[in-house]
């Protein structure tokens, strides 16, 4: 997760400024990367708004989908490979709380009801389905490499704003930092995500790739693999381009601090969505936001390692059959 959130930083803070603040930022990131302990905060909150329709025909989807947050509350040491991240995710109608583990090679996660433990290992899974075509990305890294060139081009110098220094508060104390907002038009988004469309329907990786994901369906109230149908990368590419032609980029705003130290220590995005067409018959707008902070960079975290054993374990099959959902695997 951390090596993910440093591509986000990375490909956000890269995106193309004044030539005199590039060096900064660029020397910001490499050592933002060289950071091998610390602690992290991220809250996520994704708003939307469903159509009358769609409302009228599902009621639950206000309750269920309307408001969604997710929060992580994290430390970790890349050393020694060990993460304990705290994490929430709920709505207007239920919310989970849960704890991710990890330990070297192994990782496990905290089922909110049970109290119990399910490792990620290949033991756990469900019986029959083969989970090893996911280990893997889906695209080249050669493709991935061109879609970071291209995002890296994507600002223009007149997107950048360079609001100069200010303090912030962090679980540290006030800091001061520099602080830049990038904002990207509808237009560029569409352009960049275009870009990358004809990028990934020409990747061979993908193209073979997705042949070997399963198809399933929901039949009687029970989840089957679908064994005649092979998915299509050229069906799947045409029907993100459709996606794609209704939505709508009406704000898109990305905010990073850096500390003295030049480290990437907060940065924040919002994006508002909204859409035409097909896609505006079910839902009319999307509203997502994100915080993200980095503290006690290079303090040494104590991790808390729960013993696992067979008593406190519970594999995927057995979860699903406490919440009595069965999920037959068709040969």
């Amino acid at each position: 997760m951390k090596r993910l959130l440093v591509l986000l930083m990375s490909v956000f803070l890269l995106m193309g400024c004044e030539i005199d603040a590039l060096n900064y930022y660029q020397e910001a990131i490499k050592k933002t990367d060289t950071i091998e302990t610390a602690k992290s905060k991220l809250e996520l909150k994704f708003n939307l708004d469903f159509s009358e329709e769609a409302i009228a025909e599902v009621p639950e989807l206000v309750d269920i989908l309307s408001e969604i947050t997710y929060l992580d509350d994290s430390k970790f040491d890349k050393t020694e490979e060990q993460i304990v991240s705290r994490q929430y995710i709920g709505t207007k109608a239920f919310g989970v709380d849960t704890i991710y583990y990890k330990d070297a090679d192994k990782s496990f996660i905290k089922v909110p009801f049970s109290g119990k433990f399910l490792k990620f290992d290949a033991e756990n899974m469900i019986e029959g389905l083969d989970m090893s075509v996911y280990e893997e990305a889906p695209i080249s890294e050669s493709t991935l490499q061109q879609i970071k060139v291209k995002w890296l081009a994507l600002v223009n110098e007149e997107d950048v704003v360079n609001l100069g220094d200010e303090v912030i508060d962090t679980p540290e104390g006030e800091v001061k930092v520099k602080k830049m907002v990038v904002t990207f038009s509808n237009e560029q988004i569409h352009g960049f995500l275009d870009e990358v469309l004809e990028l990934v329907s020409k990747d061979g990786t993908f193209i073979e790739k997705i042949k070997s994901y399963p198809t399933y369906a929901f039949e009687d109230g029970e989840l089957n693999v679908v064994d005649d149908y092979e998915m299509d990368a050229e069906e799947i590419i045409d029907l993100m381009r459709t996606l794609l032609d209704d939505m709508i980029v009406d704000d898109f705003k990305f905010i990073t601090y850096i500390d003295i130290d030049k480290y990437v220590i907060y940065h924040q995005y919002e994006i508002n969505l909204s859409f035409k067409g097909d896609l505006e018959t079910v839902i009319e707008s999307i509203r997502m936001t994100s915080d993200y902070q980095l503290y006690d960079i290079h303090e040494k975290n104590v991790f808390e390692m729960p013993v696992l054993t067979d008593e406190n374990t519970i594999t995927i099959t057995e979860l699903l059959e406490d919440l009595d959902f069965e999920i037959p695997i068709e040969d």
